[in-house]
């Protein structure tokens, strides 16, 4: 299980998993009506496999399409590893409209689509305790680093490699 490897490689316990399929992703925000973010660049991306992304730059509502071209846009500098800061920027904007006092009739909706799609280790008690602290993880209240390492080329695939003898 990845929480065994992340604990492994941190060495520090993580107790915790939340894992969400895309397909669940786009139904969430779809069902809070969207989420405001501030998108920094103009996004655009086009492949042979028919998958593209196509954002402008500014403040704006993302609906559930929009939302997972914006967490899946890698034409950054330094590609995944910056695109981790976006969605992570995300995810903030995320918790902010499930925070708000209006997305309490949509629960109705969302819960089942969270359920179905939403896979974690955490119980229902858990869960009511991260809610309640869920609301100070504002801007600010956060943060995040990235391990230091180097990207490597693994087949098709970029990674990123952690240097586990850097502090």
């Amino acid at each position: 299980m990845s929480s065994r490897v992340v604990s492994d490689l941190l060495g520090v316990p993580v107790r915790y998993y939340v894992l969400a399929d895309f397909s669940g992703f786009k139904k969430v925000v779809d069902i809070l009506g969207g989420v405001t973010i501030d998108v920094d660049q103009d996004m655009y991306h086009d492949d042979d496999d028919g998958y593209s992304i196509n954002l402008k730059k500014g403040v704006q509502r993302l609906d559930g399409d929009k939302a997972l071209q914006y967490v899946r846009y890698r034409g950054y500098a330094m590609a995944d590893i910056e695109r981790t800061h976006y969605q992570q920027k995300f995810l903030m904007a995320l918790a902010h409209e499930m925070f708000q006092t209006g997305t309490i009739l949509k629960l109705p909706a969302l819960v089942p689509e969270i359920n179905r799609y939403v896979k974690t280790n955490m119980n229902a008690g858990d869960l009511i305790q991260f809610a309640t602290i869920a609301d100070n993880l504002k801007d600010g209240n956060m943060i995040a680093q990235t391990l230091p390492g180097q990207p490597v080329t693994i087949g098709d695939g970029s990674y990123w490699a952690a240097d586990l003898g850097e502090s």
